[in-house]
């Protein structure tokens, strides 16, 4: 069968470096999310409700908790409604701007998250503590350096601080 002039340009605008860097990049943070994935479901939470349980852990707003796990408001309010409902975390308001909602953790939250929390950082560790330290450093290093071009470029989401 022949192959159609799309698939060739297709198949030759994917073979660009930056492109292949950039799928490369993407399958690995799709990775290392299905590990955590994985371990988080072991305790009956999403990826979601953890970000929610560490955002409420540092006594975080609701639109930084949203952002902090790049999600929206809206979305993470439904969440952590549901979330209150089964007592892991209560949200409040304060002076002086009472439209902002807080959230702190309940109790029965901090428990979960003290339980939770080293495994997770375990399974981290399992998974990136293979690579020697200079090259975590190194992979920081470039991530990071990626990231500020990326926003500097006003094409990732922090470009919107």
């Amino acid at each position: 069968m022949a192959r159609t002039k799309i698939a060739e340009t297709v198949e030759a605008q994917l073979a660009d470096p930056c492109e292949s860097l950039y799928r490369l990049i993407s399958f690995t943070s799709r990775d290392l999310r299905y590990v955590v994935r994985q371990e988080l479901r072991q305790w009956g939470l999403t990826g979601t409700q953890f970000g929610v349980l560490l955002g409420a852990a540092d006594g975080g707003s609701v639109g930084e908790i949203a952002d902090g796990i790049f999600s929206d408001p809206t979305s993470i309010g439904r969440v952590i409604e549901r979330m209150e409902a089964a007592g892991l975390v209560e949200r409040y308001r304060q002076p002086p701007d009472r439209r902002v909602v807080w959230v702190r953790l309940q109790p029965e939250g901090e428990r979960l998250l003290g339980k939770v929390l080293p495994r997770h950082v375990a399974r981290t560790t399992e998974v990136l503590g293979r690579l020697p330290e200079d090259e975590r450093s190194q992979l920081v290093e470039l991530l990071t350096k990626v990231r500020r071009q990326a926003a500097e470029a006003g094409l990732s989401a922090r470009s919107e601080e």
